[in-house]
């Protein structure tokens, strides 16, 4: 999986875009600590352990389109915690780190405006990832401990400007049709389970590594482009037995080894 390394330095020019936040008073807030920031320094190359930042914790008042701030008492707020609602938030492109709690698969997420430069990648800490076409074009890095919930949706995307912190995701789901991986991906950057009835793999797609997709009642076809070269070890595929025919074909013209 490729690394996506966030310097901290781009975010300083774009820090401070001028919109009309709503009033800190309407956020709890906190300043970091030095051990919040070296946890974060982990993910974020160059960030100032010893620096004053802020995390928003939480929106308190009444209105429905929520506009973070992006400084607050004289510090750049550069992680922002957003509960999921009916409300929608505008985050400045001083973030760095959203957390969304709240949201599952059967809670959507909230409606985001991220005014974060497209190039600037940013970490997304969250269960439920995104359906907005207009956030494919974004460098997101997804963060969590173990598995991501695609939402209720026919088809769903994964964009190539997308990755995962922990190399050993797992990606669920229980009502899409069809999950496509975006042209241009070379490895899968998760396990697959219980995610799709059809998985769509693009030609640019290198290799696929054992037990990168596990096949159960829901998974039945994996679309293959024609003239791919994509080496799939042994044990790639558990239990491929269960896909339909066409596919099962597919597999040994490719040559695998069952």
């Amino acid at each position: 999986m490729k690394k996506i390394i966030v310097a901290f330095g781009m975010v300083l020019a774009t820090a401070f875009a001028c919109f009309a936040a709503s009033p800190a008073s309407d956020f709890e807030y906190h300043r970091m600590s030095e051990s919040e920031l070296t946890d974060l320094s982990r993910c974020v190359n160059g960030l100032d352990t010893k620096g004053s930042f802020i995390a928003v914790d939480e929106y308190k008042g009444g209105d429905s389109t929520v506009e973070i701030p992006a400084e607050i008492e004289g510090c750049m707020v550069i992680k922002v915690t957003i509960h999921g609602s009916s409300k929608k938030y505008v985050v400045p492109a001083s973030v760095i780190w959203v957390w969304t709690i709240d949201a599952d698969s059967y809670h959507p997420l909230p409606d985001i405006e991220f005014l974060r430069p497209k190039d600037a990648a940013f970490f997304w800490m969250t269960m439920l990832l995104p359906t907005e076409k207009k956030l494919r074009d974004r460098k997101i890095v997804f963060v969590d401990n173990g598995g991501f919930y695609l939402p209720s949706v026919e088809t769903f995307t994964w964009s190539k400007n997308w990755s995962i912190k922990n190399s050993n995701a797992y990606l669920f789901g229980y009502d899409v049709e069809e999950l496509i991986i975006e042209e241009g991906i070379q490895e899968l950057p998760f396990t697959i389970h219980d995610a799709c009835e059809k998985l769509v793999l693009p030609k640019s797609l290198k290799i696929i590594y054992p037990n990168t997709i596990i096949v159960d009642d829901n998974l039945k076809d994996i679309v293959i482009p024609a003239g791919s070269k994509i080496k799939i070890r042994a044990n790639a595929i558990v239990d491929a037995y269960m896909l339909s025919r066409t596919t099962r074909k597919t597999l040994d013209a490719l040559g695998y080894d069952w």
